[in-house]
């Protein structure tokens, strides 16, 4: 079984920090290129129940929940030994905790979960993204190449102790888990030997742990971590939509929205919008997928992904 070679150009950005970000820590192929990640981290004005003073999340609201834009940068992995690609990385989870907004590099897809073909180790990942080869790298008898099944390709080949990556993610964590002087969120990392389809299995423990210092609330909430979670960060926006989706260039909001950005699928800044508009014209762009933030009228935040054809 050969593994053959798919050519990326990776890109990032970076969000200006408001957080302090106390303690980064890599295990395994994140550990052994020498470098370790830059973990930024912004507090978002959608948070309830908690503020930033001093570098510090502050919780005034046991009820609430903080939201935190999490950049992490420079990330590396080494292929050796086994020449073990990059496949998968898992983000943070455990109670009172949900991803949204999640930006990734190009090649790449989100999926609620994987497990790896029945050549590979067969290891089943929780939420994050997956390599998914654009041509060249499905190896499942029967299966086609960008499928959306991330457990019949190979690795990114591209990424390893010489070409880091960039990925940001919305971390939403309910204040009541706010317990401590101190909170650790960790990502785990696995090879196409694992989720994927490539034979020689990985058998490494790869991590990536980030902590940030928090003043714990007083008192208790009677409301649930999940339904905190739910009520303010998934039904808020259940009818906000984008149309038409694809579009040759021009897509509508059911509402109006300001501050848009728009990134491509590696995540550069392609276009920006302040002023308030119920339209966004991508006209001038080349044809592809794009992500699309903005706030509405209401203080909402949104993620949508879209297409111009």
């Amino acid at each position: 079984m050969y593994k053959k070679i798919l050519f990326l150009i990776l890109a990032g950005f970076q969000f200006v920090a408001a957080q302090t970000v106390v303690d980064v820590t890599t295990t395994g192929r994140f550990s052994t290129c020498g470098i370790t990640p830059e973990v930024s981290i912004e507090f978002l004005p959608e948070s309830t129940g908690s503020e930033i003073i001093d570098g510090n999340i502050v919780c005034t609201d046991p009820c609430g929940v903080t939201k935190l834009r999490v950049t992490v940068s420079n990330i590396r992995w080494d292929q050796s030994p086994g020449a073990n690609w990059f496949h998968g990385l898992f983000f943070p989870e455990g109670e009172g905790v949900s991803v949204t907004g999640i930006i990734m590099p190009a090649g790449w897809s989100d999926f609620p979960t994987c497990t790896g073909a029945s050549c590979s180790a067969g290891v089943t990942g929780g939420q994050g993204f997956y390599f998914d080869a654009s041509s060249g790298n499905s190896c499942c008898s029967g299966a086609t190449v960008n499928d959306g099944d991330p457990s019949n390709n190979y690795g990114d080949m591209d990424m390893d102790c010489g070409e880091p990556v960039t990925v940001q993610f919305d971390l939403n964590v309910c204040n009541s888990t706010l317990t401590d002087n101190t909170r650790t969120f960790m990502m785990r990392g696995t090879a196409d030997g694992d989720t994927g389809c490539w034979s020689i299995g990985d058998n490494l423990e790869n991590t990536l742990s980030f902590a940030i210092s928090t003043v714990p609330c007083e008192g208790t909430c009677e409301t649930t971590c999940e339904e905190t979670l739910d009520t303010s960060f998934v039904n808020t926006l259940s009818d906000f939509t984008v149309y038409p989706n694809p579009s040759k260039g021009v897509f509508e909001f059911s509402e109006k929205v300001m501050n848009i950005t728009a990134f491509d699928m590696s995540g550069k800044l392609v276009k920006s919008q302040n002023k308030a508009s119920t339209k966004l014209d991508l006209s001038n762009l080349p044809n592809g997928s794009y992500l699309i933030r903005g706030t509405t009228e209401n203080g909402k935040s949104f993620t949508r992904k879209v297409i111009k054809n």
